[in-house]
């Protein structure tokens, strides 16, 4: 990110695209861990900012976001939610006794 190698959240296997910096700018890829995910993400030079998201037993998410903490996400996973976020902070949850979505 920004010219240097940063630490991923967790291995994955598949395919990343990259910028003419050679900063990461997405990627197609599947989680190297139990949950076996399958994601599609698009990022801005210095954030996540569109992921899709197949669990692997169990619903989908989508999720659009930005650096400053505002977002979107629609789910399926456990249950169907809409969240969304201002600031980091859930300003709507629909069911609203539904978790949040992390």
């Amino acid at each position: 990110m920004q010219g240097k190698r940063e630490k991923r959240q967790g291995e994955i296997a598949g395919i990343l695209i990259y910028d003419k910096d050679g900063n990461e700018r997405g990627g197609y890829a599947t989680a190297n861990d139990p949950s076996n995910g399958a994601m599609l993400t698009l990022d801005a030079t210095d954030a996540q900012v569109f992921t899709v998201y197949a669990n692997a037993a169990n619903g989908a998410t989508l999720s659009l976001n930005s650096k400053k903490g505002d977002g979107v996400t629609l789910t399926t996973w456990n249950q169907p939610r809409i969240q969304i976020r201002q600031a980091r902070k859930v300003v709507y949850l629909q069911p609203a006794d539904a978790p949040e979505v992390r």
